[in-house]
């Protein structure tokens, strides 16, 4: 099922069969491609599904049981046309010695991703609890390496637990489930495929730490007025407290770790010369667990341009 084009992107839907003829519960927990873009699917109650029929418009799409009785199979990987699980026992490959399409004994760099995928390549990470999927920003400091996130615009259908590219299409696909976490209202399983739609996409694709503050770039043009307004953009930061529990309040950054966030100003908002990135002067930002930034833009041809990312700050270039 196609999804609605957001940004150059969309989201399909492959539907998940969870009436058939096994009664079998399909919660869906990994994922693996073939050369030939079929695809290996475990689910968490310890089957492995084949589907085939991913085409670009997903008409024909069957789901086949390969295997059952595996021990919440939560890894997949294809080698060489054989597939390989990780379970709770150990790792299993799975054989068809006799060919009938069941098994007997159980053992994003792609250019056609589109912007997504970088010059040289990104990284992507995915939420369990949420069911987003996010890009990211990586840069290196002194040999330690942090990075910024910005999430994409798209609700998937459970908590995303697994992703891969598919070699037949070169677009990101994963699988996820719903329960003690997932979206609000999530479902039991999900098979879904996020798509480069060939329609311009306006991104935030880098975030770099300067000595007085940071410096972002575009994969378009800015418009230099509102580039240049440092009212533009918000800037938060804050720490997390380990501790025995799960999760943490935000403390305080510039208090010593009182409760609370710290909000920056920017001091000057300075466009480049092409207009594709822009300079932000941020008086008392210094290493944090996170930052927290919203911008309030225009493209060069008036359109507004509203985005949010995250970024966790290890280190910061000497002045």
């Amino acid at each position: 099922m196609p999804g609605k084009t957001i940004n150059g992107y969309a989201l399909d839907t492959l539907p998940v069969p969870q009436e058939n003829p096994y009664g079998a519960w399909l919660r869906t927990s990994a994922l693996a491609f073939f050369d030939d873009g079929r695809c290996a699917v475990a689910t968490y109650t310890g089957d492995i599904w084949i589907v085939s029929g991913i085409d670009a418009e997903l008409r024909h799409v069957t789901w086949r049981r390969f295997a059952t009785g595996l021990y919440e199979p939560f890894g997949v990987l294809v080698i060489d046309g054989m597939i390989y699980v990780t379970c709770r026992d150990g790792i299993k490959r799975l054989h068809d010695l006799n060919h009938d399409g069941r098994p007997i004994q159980q053992w994003l760099d792609d250019p056609r991703f589109g912007p997504l995928a970088g010059k040289d390549g990104s990284l992507f990470h995915s939420s369990f609890g949420k069911g987003w999927v996010y890009y990211l920003m990586l840069e290196q400091i002194d040999g330690v390496t942090q990075s910024a996130c910005v999430t994409l615009p798209h609700q998937w259908d459970a908590g995303v637990q697994r992703m891969r590219v598919n070699p037949a299409d070169g677009q990101l696909y994963g699988v996820g489930l719903s329960r003690w976490q997932g979206p609000r209202g999530g479902k039991n399983g999900c098979l879904q495929r996020l798509r480069w739609t060939g329609q311009p996409a306006r991104l935030l694709d880098d975030v770099r730490m300067t000595p007085d503050g940071l410096e972002l770039s575009f994969n378009f043009e800015l418009d230099p007025a509102a580039a240049a307004n440092p009212a533009n953009y918000q800037i938060e930061i804050w720490n997390y407290q380990w501790a025995p529990r799960y999760g943490s309040k935000f403390h305080s950054v510039k208090t010593g770790g009182k409760e609370g966030i710290d909000r920056l100003e920017v001091a000057a908002a300075v466009p480049g010369a092409d207009r594709r990135n822009v300079r932000l002067s941020i008086p008392g930002l210094v290493p944090c667990d996170q930052l927290k930034a919203v911008l309030d833009l225009r493209d060069h041809t008036g359109v507004p341009f509203r985005q949010e990312f995250l970024q966790t700050i290890h280190r910061s270039p000497e002045k």
